[in-house]
Order: structure tokens, then C-alpha cells, then sequence
């Protein structure tokens, strides 16, 4: 069976153990690409990535801070043209310097993308 690429978007929960729950809590969103036979098989690999990406440390106040896996919030199947397929779409809002208005410009070829 040949195998398709998946995307998983996998969310883990920062939980610092200091007394306080909190409804607010810092969140890593990661998409993560892998290959596998069946739908199946890329969601059990889902879940042992995001198993395997929990961790724990101390933080500069002795407390216990904690990455946990909540969720596979979501998978899909990759198209097998990978040029411009979406990967990732995050609606969010940010807080600009400057006011924005429906005649406001932009000049994204001026501006170098961060490379990680």
C-alpha cells in the first residue's frame, strides 16, 4: 500500500504548578507532517509524536512547568502537488504599531520572512 502524507495539528498546554489554575494558559500549536499507510496509522503516528513532545523542567522559581499533549486538533490528507498547498491557517489578532484603514498599504517583497 503506498503510503500519503498527513498534516497533524497538535496542540500542547504550558502548565506551571504554582497554585493558581488558570483558564488562560500558554499553548503551542504545531503542524507536523508525516507519512503513513491509512488514515489510521497517521493518527496513532499523531499520537505518539505528540506523546513523545511532553516535557517537564523547573523554571527559575523551583516551580514545575509542564508541556502537555492535549489534542490532535485536527488531520488531513496532503495533496500529492505540494506547491502552494496549504499547511497552516491560524486567524488570530494582532496589535499593529501604527493604525490600519481600508486604504492602508503594504509591502510584504520589502520585508525578508523570518527563516527557521
Amino acid at each position: 500500500m503506498p503510503r500519503k502524507l498527513y498534516a497533524a495539528r497538535m496542540l500542547h498546554v504550558c502548565v506551571v504548578d504554582d497554585g493558581k489554575p488558570r483558564r488562560r494558559n500558554l499553548c503551542d500549536e504545531t503542524v507536523k507532517l508525516l507519512r503513513a499507510s491509512s488514515d489510521e496509522d497517521a493518527w496513532k503516528q499523531a499520537l505518539k509524536l505528540g506523546r513523545a513532545a511532553q516535557h517537564e523542567y523547573r523554571n527559575s522559581r523551583g516551580q514545575l512547568v509542564r508541556w502537555i499533549f492535549a489534542e490532535v486538533a485536527s488531520m488531513s490528507q496532503v495533496p500529492a502537488d505540494l506547491n502552494g498547498a496549504e499547511l497552516s491557517s491560524r486567524l488570530h489578532d494582532r496589535v499593529f504599531p501604527k493604525p490600519i484603514t481600508s486604504r492602508s498599504r503594504f509591502h510584504p517583497a520589502k520585508r525578508e520572512p523570518k527563516w527557521t
